[in-house]
Order: C-alpha cells, then sequence, then structure tokens
C-alpha cells in the first residue's frame, strides 16, 4: 500500500487547481484546498501537508504577511505562483 502526500492550495478559486489535481490523483497525491489564509492555518493545525501552493491575488504586504503567518504556523515548503511580474 502506497502512502499518499498531501497538499495544500490557498487560492481564491478551487476551480484553477481542478486539473492538477486530476493529474496527482494517479501519484497518491492528494490536493486540499483553502481560500483564505485563515482557513488554510486551520487546515494546516489539524493536517499534516508536504507543500503549500499560493495562489492568491495578493498585494505584496498581504501576501508576505500571509507567507509569514504560515511559517509561524509550520515551516513546510511554500510555492508562491502569482501572474503579477511584480510579486518576488
Amino acid at each position: 500500500m502506497k502512502m499518499t502526500k498531501d497538499i495544500l492550495a490557498i487560492s481564491c478559486s478551487a476551480e484553477s487547481f481542478r486539473d492538477i489535481q486530476n493529474r496527482l490523483v494517479s501519484a497518491n497525491i492528494k490536493l486540499y484546498h483553502a481560500d483564505s489564509i485563515e482557513e488554510a492555518i486551520c487546515k494546516i493545525q489539524m493536517h499534516s501537508f508536504c507543500l503549500i501552493l499560493f495562489d492568491i491575488p495578493f498585494s505584496e504586504e498581504e501576501g508576505m504577511n500571509g507567507i509569514s503567518v504560515i511559517r509561524q504556523t509550520n515551516p513546510m515548503p511554500i510555492m508562491v505562483l502569482s501572474e503579477n511580474a511584480d510579486v518576488a
């Protein structure tokens, strides 16, 4: 029996991750979704994730604060996805 790996996607739209979720199932990876930092923190406190995908349209200040709060909750890898080229 293979162990599943769990990833949390933080995004305003679960729909944008539907295709990714479908592709990860065959690799025994389960994708969870949270549509806010608050919901993400609750899920992180209740579940163990190997990676967080952070895809919320945010200003630089809001995004960095959200990442900082998540880092304080659990120091797991975070991948930030953004359409805004100015966000680093």
